[in-house]
């Protein structure tokens, strides 16, 4: 399992179909895939009332990420590993 460090910019993508929530979400760190697990992993992968949130716990809980967020998109469409790879390489030649 890959962990996002601390203190260092780091590219993060969550990709999953919501048309087959069977399948579970595909996460990439720094343009490659990750793995990850859970204690209990879902059956399907559901969000309340079709709310979600970035950077909180959904439920409404007190969990926070402390950290700052830049540049979050949300596509229409699955990106494939290589679109995903393009993405990661192409913010180098960004600059902000």
């Amino acid at each position: 399992n890959q962990t996002v460090p601390n203190n260092t910019w780091t590219h993060v993508v969550l990709a999953y179909n919501y048309l087959d929530l069977t399948q579970p979400p595909a996460i990439y760190i720094n343009g490659a895939p990750a793995t990850y697990s859970t204690s209990s992993p879902p059956t399907t992968y559901t969000l309340p009332n079709g709310n979600w949130s970035i950077g909180s716990n959904y439920t409404g809980g007190s969990a926070w990420n402390p950290g700052r967020f830049d540049d979050v998109r949300i596509y229409g469409q699955i990106l494939s590993p290589e679109q995903i790879t393009l993405l990661y390489n192409d913010r180098a030649s960004t600059s902000y």
